[in-house]
């Protein structure tokens, strides 16, 4: 399932089948046999899928979300429905504001993951420690 659609279009139903899709091919499972009430945790998903599932998620829906996402929202049916409220407040807010085109239709071709992770190391200590810096920063 590709989220690659109008945001009025991000609905609950859409992102959770994107959800099910991903942890079947990422994690091994059969798709049918997915819970959307079992957690994260309960697939045996690590930190690590979790993190690359929220950039799949931010790939997808062009949109900054919380490294902790996974953990926020342990489970389908919840990540789903935040998400999706989620969504409603920007549209509602894009169709306040006088430039509603600001709130871009996501892009059709997908970011990989492995792509991004590799151009890691290319950044030096200074400059990860610049980008990390917002988080520390929330974080106290």
């Amino acid at each position: 399932m590709d989220l690659n659609s109008p945001r009025d279009a991000t609905s609950v139903d859409l992102i959770k089948a994107w959800l099910i899709d991903w942890l079947a091919q990422e994690l091994g499972f059969d798709r049918e046999k997915i819970d959307p009430c079992h957690s994260f945790l309960g697939y045996g998903m690590d930190s690590v899928q979790a993190m690359t599932m929220v950039g799949d998620l931010e790939a997808n829906l062009e949109v900054r979300l919380p490294p902790t996402l996974a953990w926020d929202y342990p489970d389908i049916n919840a990540l789903s429905a935040h998400l999706a409220s989620r969504f409603t407040t920007l549209t509602s807010s894009a169709h306040q504001t006088s430039h509603p085109e600001s709130l871009s239709v996501p892009s059709t071709v997908p970011v990989k993951i492995e792509g991004m992770v590799a151009d890691l190391d290319t950044l030096s200590d200074h400059d990860v420690d610049d980008l990390l810096q917002p988080y520390a920063d929330s974080a106290r």
